[in-house]
């Protein structure tokens, strides 16, 4: 199965290289060969019971008999591979490299042309800003004529940069330290998870906004996982987790943000500020980073629910997993929905 599953991913770097088939083919029959071999070797290795190598060139087969693993007679069976083994080995390695290579250039350029439409997106988006009234605070994924037009509420600041007021500490049990030092909200790392949870009892489940801006000052993993009501349930913004760079919601259908369709990659620099934002509406989440829409999920007809210890951030919560981070301008915006002007007037 090993050798089938292998063989099948290495035909489709081969034909990519634009190889001839009785090429492909006499190289698959080659390399099925010695990974045969190679499996039965590290079997042996494993158990340290006796085993035999076979190798059709040689008069004799080599025999092991090992009631304790012997690396120095594992390590004269690999080195004593055929030279014409070690040629096969370096040949496949060459054109892997080069089909792997090809892969690349093709997403760099890929990776080029998105770059421009996101670019040629964002400028459009400005220029809508540009023209809208004065009074009116529009988000800048609202620009499209399409959409309708969206009015935010004057910012409620949850957090002053002088207490927890409308906060308390989450005892998970091995948490970190945190504290407010010049109007920022410090959270050590701790065990695992970190984090503050909301007491207000009048928090809108729909159409409001919530931001905030963090940065992660030390750690690998999650510097914001930022909880909010969503109607009955609540889900949770996690941006920098599963090693520093997996964003997304969780959970939708009781998947999480590593695995739902709102997971991407994002790169975070330690000791920069992002700006963060969450807009929930009836059927959408949409996040922002910097501005920039990261996220837009279509939530009707789906579960929406938290992952794990998380629930204890209800109904409002900001944690963090084995990570320093720190926070400030935490706040609140209730949105309006308003409809086309032309509408409206009916």
């Amino acid at each position: 199965s090993i050798t089938n599953q292998f063989t099948r991913t290495l035909a489709k770097c081969f034909m990519s290289c634009s190889l001839k088939y009785d090429l492909i083919i006499v190289t698959m029959r080659a390399i099925s060969h010695e990974i045969t071999n190679a499996i039965h070797l590290f079997e042996s290795i494993h158990a340290g019971m006796e085993d035999v190598y076979s190798d059709p060139h040689q008069e004799d087969p080599i025999l092991l008999i090992n009631p304790q693993p012997n690396m120095s007679n594992h390590l004269r069976l690999i080195f004593s591979l055929r030279p014409s083994g070690w040629v096969l080995a370096f040949v496949v390695g060459a054109l892997l490299f080069s089909g792997c290579q090809k892969s690349g250039i093709e997403q760099a350029a890929t990776n080029e042309v998105q770059t421009e439409q996101t670019a040629s997106s964002q400028t459009k988006s400005q220029q809508a800003a540009e023209t809208a009234d004065e009074g009116t605070a529009e988000s800048p994924a609202s620009s499209s004529s399409d959409e309708p037009t969206v009015e935010l509420s004057k910012p409620s600041l949850l957090f002053d940069g002088k207490n927890l007021d409308y906060w308390e500490e989450i005892e998970f049990g091995g948490e970190g330290e945190i504290t407010i030092e010049d109007g920022i909200l410090n959270f050590e790392s701790g065990e695992e998870l970190t984090g503050i949870a909301s007491t207000l009892e009048d928090l809108p489940k729909t159409n409001f906004e919530v931001s905030l801006e963090a940065r992660r000052t030390g750690g690998i993993d999650f510097f914001c996982g930022l909880t909010f009501p969503v109607a009955d349930s609540h889900c949770t913004l996690i941006l920098g987790g599963w090693g520093g760079g997996t964003c997304g919601l969780s959970c939708i259908d009781d998947k999480d943000a590593s695995s739902n369709d709102t997971n991407l990659i994002m790169s975070f620099k330690e000791n920069q500020w992002y700006k963060i934002r969450v807009r929930v509406e009836p059927d959408r989440i949409g996040a922002w980073v910097d501005d920039k829409q990261i996220i837009d999920a279509n939530i009707k007809g789906k579960k929406i629910s938290l992952r794990g210890d998380t629930s204890f951030c209800e109904p409002m919560g900001i944690v963090t997993f084995q990570t320093q981070a720190q926070y400030r301008k935490i706040e609140l915006r209730t949105i309006k929905v308003k409809e086309d002007s032309e509408d409206a007037g009916k």
